[in-house]
């Protein structure tokens, strides 16, 4: 009885052994199966992965490179993308990767800037269509030693290519009478300028600017955009070749119309759409995008009060009538207010206040357009003089607002802003970083804590000064470098990045509109 009873347990257990060997057969082949499957997949990714380097520009610290898809797999991982700089700066060899970023490019970043044609799916990386990258190493390449670049997909196919620095040059254009000009990259080499030209009306010119700094010595097209008044325009690109432009129009009203920029500079006559977004007045509007179709527009309205108004602008141009909402933001004074983000809803305007004093407040913006009817926080930023102020994110909630201070001299000021709206009601510091004369000061990241503002300075001659602005919003004094890059006239300036150079565009001798490029090295040193 005992034998049987040992008998019985010992089959019991082999059974057992059995089962459990079964199922652990048939978990490690579901395992290896899913593994399998998943480096099929991968490798037949791949295998369908193929794409050219079309070409490569480096000036300064800038770098852009054009990719082109040859094979069959599409692209919408950017940031799982690798891009690697092997160059000589400063006499030592530099190996780095870049990191990925889709704001304002720092040392050692890199970013998708374009890709065109864009047609079938936007934003994807199809077959045929060209990826435009550009990157900002922490160093400049020395000239006339060879900098290689590699650009590698998610999943591994990698390109490389070398190329022999050559120096950067610094241009000029007059592009015609004008003034108030404003430039906005279109694509590759082209760049689009608004600007308020000929008995007021208001103009837009394409110009082709290359990566090396050279100006094309004509424009590529031109469209008088309004032809009865066309004052203080703002451009913003909308959609694929569609922009839209802010401007003071006939009777000093606002108005809005947006236009089409084929990817060549050539642009579509008639315009788009048009719509007068204030019937009394609309100076010095600002605009931004909110969310899909949505578009915020700050301006001084009725009577020179803040006011602030949204707009459903669709991709292909066309303007909804009427705005979705309007917020009077300040029943005072609101002077050439500046609107940008802060964090979700919330949106920070800086504008010149009642007795011309600089003043800061935040708003809620849904992303349907609707404003909440009340500013979130006030703060008087300078309650001597604050026209014209330009403000740029720092770090944080740390903020920068460059403008006309006390005396009309060159005034820098660092706030906090938190995400919720709230300001604290004290600057962190501030500089004055032309005591002489500042007028009209426009700001733009350089590198790491390295700052530069263009301006109107003594002798309304055109000025450009680089800065130190830590993290924490501390500003070094004295200013690292200033350059007079305009010395008979250089009103309202707008700078921007163009591949390894800088481009101004500003008001210059004889109310011409004219372009400038000029170099500006990672440390703040302007050559």
């Amino acid at each position: 009885m005992a034998s049987n009873v040992a008998a019985m347990l010992i089959l019991g257990l082999l059974l057992s052994v059995i089962t459990l060997m079964g199922r652990s057969t048939i978990v490690s082949s579901g395992v290896m199966e899913r593994a399998s499957t998943a480096a099929i997949e991968r490798a037949t990714s791949r295998a369908n992965t193929n794409f050219t380097i079309e070409s490569i520009a480096v000036f300064g610290t800038t770098v852009t490179i054009e990719l082109k898809n040859t094979g069959s797999t599409t692209a919408t991982d950017y940031t799982h993308m690798d891009f690697i700089a092997d160059y000589v700066g400063g006499g030592s060899t530099i190996i780095t990767r870049l990191t990925y970023t889709e704001g304002a490019l720092l040392a050692d970043e890199w970013k998708k800037s374009s890709i065109s044609p864009d047609n079938l799916e936007e934003d994807t990386w199809n077959r045929t269509e060209v990826l435009t990258l550009d990157g900002r190493l922490s160093s400049s390449p020395d000239t006339s030693t060879t900098a290689t670049f590699a650009v590698g997909t998610p999943d591994g196919v990698t390109r490389t290519i070398s190329v022999v620095v050559d120096a950067a040059i610094n241009d000029i254009l007059e592009v015609d009478q004008g003034q108030s000009p404003k430039i906005i990259p279109v694509s590759g080499d082209i760049y689009a300028v608004p600007y308020e030209g000929a008995g007021d009306d208001g103009f837009l010119k394409t110009v082709e600017i290359a990566s090396s700094g050279e100006i094309r010595d004509e424009e590529l097209d031109s469209l008088e955009f309004d032809t009865s008044n066309g004052e203080t325009p703002d451009i913003i690109g909308i959609s694929g070749d569609v922009y839209a432009i802010a401007y003071e129009g006939n009777g000093s009203d606002g108005f809005l119309k947006t236009v089409t920029i084929a990817t060549d500079g050539q642009i579509t006559d008639p315009v788009v759409d048009t719509l007068e977004f204030d019937t009394s007045q609309g100076k010095e509007p600002n605009i931004i995008s909110i969310s899909g179709d949505v578009y915020a527009i700050a301006y001084a309205g009725d009577r020179d009060d803040g006011f602030l108004k949204t707009v459903t602008i669709a991709t292909d141009g066309q303007i909804t009538s009427p705005v979705i909402d309007t917020l009077e933001f300040d029943t005072q004074q609101g002077r050439e207010p500046q609107i940008i983000p802060i964090s979700g809803d919330v949106y920070a305007i800086a504008y010149r206040g009642r007795n011309d004093d600089g003043f800061l407040k935040t708003v809620t913006i849904a992303t349907d357009g609707t404003i909440t009817n009340s500013v979130i926080d006030t703060f008087e930023f300078d309650n001597s003089n604050g026209e014209e102020p330009n403000m740029l994110p720092i770090s944080g909630d740390v903020y920068a607002i460059a403008y006309r201070g006390p005396d009309d001299d060159g005034t820098l000021a660092t706030v906090t802003i938190a995400t919720d709206g709230t300001i604290t009601n004290s600057v962190i510091d501030t500089l004055e970083f032309d005591a002489v004369r500042g007028v009209a000061a426009d700001m733009m990241a350089i590198a790491n804590d390295v700052y530069a503002i263009a301006y109107e300075g003594s002798g309304s001659d055109g000025f450009l000064t680089t800065v130190t602005i830590a993290t924490d919003g501390q500003i070094t004094d004295p200013v690292i470098d200033t350059f007079e890059f305009e010395t008979s006239n250089g009103q309202d300036p707008e700078i921007i990045p163009v591949a390894g150079v800088y481009a101004i565009a500003y008001e210059g001798p004889g109310t011409d509109v004219f372009l400038q490029t000029l170099q500006i090295l990672t440390d703040g040193q302007i050559p």
